[in-house]
């Protein structure tokens, strides 16, 4: 008398299962958007961090000027920190772009855990487009955007950050007289290229 109720129950708990799947995608959706925020944010700041580098090279006095009228307006006291700036903006550069870069190889796991997701899902919805977004209709539909994309965040991207870095601290080595001056920016630009090297590494051989 049992028997009949088994298909029953065994399509109860598929049902089951495919809501806590479809709940645990939503969610890992969120993440990613948000994610993907974030690493946005952490870009900007790098540009404007890059920005600094370059006018500091450039035009030094102009920064330091503008770092001056802007800690003024705060405190006073601050002032001091204008002679620490190239510092300061090695360190911000560092800390940075090692978050950046971690947010980066965080979310190109994500979507092979999405995809793998998504073809889950899909099973229930066969010879159709749902549960596709990040997977198979985002690769038909975007194929050279997603490249262009991909070119600049792996390559042309890490390329700049690079350039900027290197021409920087190679201004630096010419323009400090002790090398205790020229250490925290050594420091900071090895920390960088060491980060640098590995999220290529990860990026685009996967290690």
């Amino acid at each position: 008398m049992m028997r009949p109720n088994r298909p029953l129950q065994q399509t109860s708990l598929d049902g089951i299962r495919f809501d806590k799947l479809c709940s645990h995608y939503k969610d890992t959706y969120d993440q990613h958007l948000s994610d993907m925020k974030q690493r946005d944010n952490l870009l900007y700041i790098l540009i404007g961090v890059s920005v600094a580098f370059t006018m500091k090279i450039t035009h030094p006095d102009f920064v330091d000027i503008a770092i001056f009228d802007y800690i003024k307006k705060i405190d006073d006291a601050l002032i001091d920190l204008i002679s620490l700036s190239t510092y300061i903006l090695w360190f911000l550069f560092a800390s940075i772009s090692i978050k950046y870069y971690h947010m980066v190889v965080i979310i190109e796991g994500q979507y092979d855990y999405m995809h793998a997701l998504e073809g889950m899902l899909n099973k229930h919805y066969r010879g159709t487009k749902a549960f596709t977004r990040e997977g198979k209709s985002y690769n038909e539909c975007y194929p050279l955007f997603k490249s262009w994309i991909h070119i600049i965040y792996k390559m042309m991207i890490p390329a700049f950050f690079t350039i900027v870095t290197t021409i920087k601290i190679y201004e630096e080595y010419h323009a400090f007289s002790k090398a205790s001056q020229f250490a925290p920016s050594l420091a900071c630009y090895i920390i960088i290229s060491i980060s640098t090297i590995l999220y290529l590494l990860r990026i685009h051989f996967k290690r």
